[in-house]
């Protein structure tokens, strides 16, 4: 995990897995410039012109702002609210291969789907 970052319990390292980079971009939510960006997608009905910091991500004020999700609930069957809540609205979302082998073991029975249209909201182009 990098210093500084928040952590997230059901996403260690989002580093390592491509889900938070690098950047000197300003996040949407709260305007700061904090050194980190989110780089996969958030699901909305809003337009979104920006990507997320990190620690938007982790206190909830990106999904409740925007009213919307990092990841669905598909797998989460019979865990608690709480853990659907802080999966789904405080952890940034797996990129695609390292999700086959980090959350392999939580696909299950159904699920929420995707919600409204998906936005660019952290789909920054690597190297950018």
């Amino acid at each position: 995990m990098s210093d500084g970052l928040p952590y997230f319990r059901y996403h260690p390292d989002p580093v390592a897995t491509g889900s938070i980079r690098a950047s000197a971009d300003r996040c949407v939510c709260c305007d700061r410039s904090r050194g980190w960006i989110y780089t996969a997608t958030f699901y909305t009905e809003h337009d979104i012109d920006g990507p997320f910091c990190p620690w938007c991500i982790a206190d909830g004020s990106a999904a409740e702002r925007f009213e919307g999700d990092f990841t669905d609930c598909f797998g989460l069957d019979g865990v608690s609210e709480d853990v659907v809540h802080e999966v789904t609205r405080r952890t940034p979302r797996l990129q695609q291969l390292a999700a086959a082998a980090l959350v392999g073991p939580l696909r299950g029975r159904g699920g929420l789907g995707r919600r409204g249209r998906i936005r660019g909201a952290g789909e920054v182009p690597r190297g950018s």
